[in-house]
């Protein structure tokens, strides 16, 4: 028996009153799927058999009736449903969608997609709904994965479709490989814990990820994933027109064309790659201004730089809610945190970069206890580790930090001038240095408040 399976994005067709409503409205509800709700949508559906193969595609203007609106954590609670076949279609539907979605998967991976990851964070408001109280690490589940393999192959199978039609005014979305120099300081990070990463290659750096596992510590493959991610250029959206056909590649999906489609209510360039597919299937004609190709590059440049703009602006929204979270705790919070980088330039004052999964926290950690030049202070930069020995005849570490340990600190808000504040992470443990040899090893918390004493 053949699945039909049919991804349908919602695109409300009453833009004309867009200027009028609030953001909110538009995204939550006129513009969105709702349950038992009429939408107009752009489908796109495919004719799937149970092992995964796409037997054909079709590509309609439709009107939808959505019987299900699910959180991710409903839709986890139909997947983790004990009866494979149940009566209910919900969840008849959202286990054979993730049965398929299992299977895109593996033969993604196998062609050599990366699975990364990115330290993302949510915030409890208050019953106002305005002002943070409280930050968690967003939780991932099996839902999450159905619902982004189904979006990834819809943008692959509608950029197939357009650039059938206009293969040099498509709309698509490239990621080069990375330069390998930008990989050089996490390899020699993992050597020095005895993990070899291979980047000749997609597949191969999947791969040597995958099977980068320290026993007993189940966060150090998460936070390889997090530091390969930062080292990736930027993927970029593009004209067909612009680039050679071998240029088009997606690095980290391993896929030869790209485009994005399934997100017009937040980004315009899936508005343009619609427009573009409608003409492509007949429904409507081209706009005038998406058949100039010089128009099309400065779109997509202005594109590029609006979304990095938009992550600019996200990242600064996230440190602001942050520090309205921790401003509430006068003695700041402990937590376990882990190094992800460490400072081991001699001229510089000790520090290290650390990260806080439960809060998706980052900051970096200075070690103002200690001289730059303190002579009990050893620096390690081929092992990413800074030291303190007994004293100079002796080279015995009492206490030492290396990339990727553990350690506990406390988040707390500082103000530094009037009206304006900053979150400081203290090292709480290893209890780190002393100011020498004649004074016991105090941690960091304990010696910046005798300073304030004093």
């Amino acid at each position: 028996m053949m699945i039909f399976v049919g991804i349908l994005i919602a695109l409300s067709a009453f833009n004309i009153v867009q200027f009028f409503l609030k953001p909110g409205y538009l995204t939550t509800d006129l513009c969105s799927l709702r349950e038992n709700v009429d939408r107009f949508a752009f489908s796109v559906i495919w004719e799937v058999s149970p092992q995964g193969d796409i037997i054909n595609v079709d590509f309609q203007k439709s009107l939808i009736h959505s019987i299900g609106a699910l959180t991710y954590q409903q839709a986890q609670a139909l997947i983790d449903h004990p009866n494979d076949y149940d009566s209910d279609p919900k969840v008849n539907a959202v286990k054979r969608l993730a049965l398929l979605a299992r299977i895109f998967r593996s033969k993604r991976i196998a062609a050599g997609a990366l699975t990364l990851a990115s330290p993302e964070v949510k915030f409890v408001l208050d019953s106002d709904g305005l002002n943070p109280t409280d930050i968690q690490a967003y939780s991932m589940y099996e839902s999450n994965a159905l619902v982004e393999e189904f979006m990834l192959l819809a943008n692959v199978t509608v950029s197939k479709r357009i650039l059938r039609n206009y293969p040099t005014l498509s709309v698509l979305r490239r990621h080069p490989a990375p330069n390998r120099s930008m990989f050089d300081s996490l390899i020699s990070k993992a050597k020095c814990r005895g993990v070899t990463i291979n980047i000749d290659d997609s597949k191969k750096l999947a791969d040597s990820l995958d099977s980068a596992i320290i026993e007993g510590d189940p966060y150090f493959n998460k936070l390889l994933r997090i530091l390969s991610t930062r080292c990736m250029s930027p993927a970029q959206y593009f004209c067909s027109g612009e680039y050679k056909p071998s240029e088009w590649h997606h690095y980290g999906l391993a896929t030869h064309v790209y485009t994005h489609f399934t997100s017009p209510i937040r980004r315009y360039a899936d508005i343009c790659v619609h427009r573009l597919l409608a003409a492509a299937i007949g429904v409507e004609p081209l706009p005038n201004h998406l058949s100039s190709k010089s128009y099309l590059h400065d779109l997509a440049a202005n594109m590029n730089r609006r979304h990095r703009a938009a992550q600019l602006a996200g990242r600064a929204s996230v440190e602001l809610h942050t520090l309205l979270v921790f401003s509430e705790n006068i003695d700041g919070r402990e937590d376990d945190a882990y190094v992800l980088d460490v400072d081991c330039n001699p001229h510089n004052q000790p520090s290290l970069s650390v990260i806080i999964p439960r809060y998706g926290v980052e900051g970096r950690v200075y070690l103002s206890n200690v001289p730059y030049n303190d002579p009990l202070l050893v620096r390690e930069s081929e092992l990413h580790r800074i030291g303190y020995r007994c004293s100079i005849s002796e080279n015995n570490l009492i206490s030492s930090i290396q990339v990727f340990d553990k350690v506990l600190v406390r988040v707390r808000v500082e103000e530094i001038r009037e009206n304006q504040k900053e979150l400081v992470i203290d090292l709480l443990r290893p209890s780190f240095l002393c100011l020498s040899e004649n004074e016991p090893v105090q941690d960091n918390a304990s010696l910046k408040r005798k300073r304030r004493d004093t």
